[in-house]
C-alpha cells in the first residue's frame, strides 16, 4: 500500500495516511514483519531513500506501536520515520 506524496515535504515529509493492513493467521508466528519503503518521488524515476523492517509480534499481543524506525539503505542509516500502528482483531478474544 501507498501514501499519497506530499510534493513540498522537502527533507521534512509529513504523511499522516491511514493504511488498513490485513494480518493473516500464521500458527507459527514465523511471518510477522511489516517492511516499510521511503521513496522520493522524482521526475524521471523514483530513488528509494529507505526501508526498514518491523518486527509485529509485540503489536499483534498490545495492540499498539509508536516510535521512530530507523531507514536503511545498502550505504547504511538514512534517517527515520515515525511510525504508529494499532491492531484491532477480527475475532473475539482467545478465553
Amino acid at each position: 500500500k501507498r501514501t499519497k506524496v506530499d510534493p513540498k515535504g522537502g527533507q521534512h515529509p509529513v504523511w499522516d495516511d491511514e493504511l488498513r493492513l490485513p494480518v493473516l493467521v500464521d500458527e507459527s508466528g514465523d511471518n510477522r514483519t511489516l517492511e516499510v519503503s521511503v521513496w522520493s518521488k522524482e521526475t524521471r524515476k523514483d530513488d528509494c531513500v529507505g526501508q526498514a523492517k518491523v518486527d509485529i509480534k509485540e503489536t499483534l499481543k498490545t495492540g499498539e506501536f509508536d516510535d521512530w524506525v530507523d531507514l536503511e539503505t545498502s550505504g547504511g542509516k538514512r534517517g527515520e520515520v515515525y511510525l504508529e500502528m494499532t491492531y484491532y482483531a477480527a475475532a473475539p478474544p482467545p478465553l
